[in-house]
């Protein structure tokens, strides 16, 4: 989880909470993947090794992949069983991250696996719906929520409801989410087409976990440069460096980029 860094925490909660519709990200390359890595989901960094989850449709397998600053991948681990092949969002840190594997499908199930990195996921409980996105939310408890986020969650490890929430937000469906230490999860999502044209609406919402509501929520106008979908598609990450807030965003698959846009963080 974020919380490792406090000061870095407030910084990133401060920033977000004072973006608006005409706020401007500077764009700053990325990180291009030397390997196929699937249809990904989401991604944390921790110590220097990328961890991203991601499923393989065609092969209806979930991964858990470990890729390098240079793009290499260096392990990965397979996860899920049987129908239950679909990875959702992650976040953590180097204790490890929770991963939710559910099958295909909203109204389904899911298999919970906490994973040590440099360690195989190992399976902790089965959920009786589908659950995307899933994080420690810094109490105990475990920030998810269903298919399209529709339901905003917040389980024990053991995977009983600590507290639930219909999310009365329909700005985008969160795919991905970043925990911080001042209890809060910055969330990236996808909603309907703009218009008649492939670009969807990206967004970023920052939601408090201890009651399940929005902080805010903003739109996103990044795009990727090579299939011009919206960068908030899928995984996200964070951090501040050299007085900026940077957004590491992955919305393509196969061998993708990790695409990297930065604003002024707040003092």
């Amino acid at each position: 989880m974020s919380g490792d860094d406090p000061t870095a925490d407030h910084t990133i909660l401060a920033t977000l909470l004072g973006l608006d519709r005409s706020s401007v990200w500077r764009f700053d390359g990325g990180l291009t993947l030397g390997f196929d890595a699937g249809h990904p989901q989401g991604m944390v960094l921790i110590d220097g090794t990328w961890w991203i989850s991601t499923v393989d449709i065609p092969g209806r397998a979930g991964w858990l992949l470990a890729v390098d600053t240079e793009g290499r991948l260096k392990d990965r681990w397979s996860c899920g069983d049987g129908d239950r092949y679909h990875p959702g969002g992650v976040h953590g840190n180097a204790a490890g991250v929770w991963l939710a594997v559910a099958e295909y499908r909203p109204h389904s199930t899911t298999e919970v696996f906490h994973c040590v990195p440099g360690e195989a996921p190992v399976p902790r409980f089965h959920y009786g719906d589908h659950l995307g996105a899933l994080a420690p939310a810094g109490d105990g408890s475990l920030a998810t929520w269903t298919w399209g986020s529709r339901k905003l969650l917040r389980l024990d490890i053991e995977g009983h409801v600590v507290a639930r929430r219909r999310n009365p937000s329909h700005f985008v469906d969160y795919q991905d989410l970043h925990v911080l230490g001042t209890g809060h999860a910055v969330c990236s999502g996808i909603g309907r087409p703009l218009s008649r044209g492939r670009r969807r609406l990206g967004g970023l919402g920052v939601l408090r976990l201890d009651d399940l509501t929005w902080e805010t929520e903003v739109p996103f106008t990044g795009y990727s440069p090579t299939t011009d979908l919206v960068a908030t598609a899928n995984p996200l990450h964070l951090d501040v460096v050299d007085g900026r807030l940077r957004v590491h965003l992955l919305p393509d698959g196969g061998a993708g980029t990790i695409l990297t846009w930065s604003i002024p963080s707040a003092a």
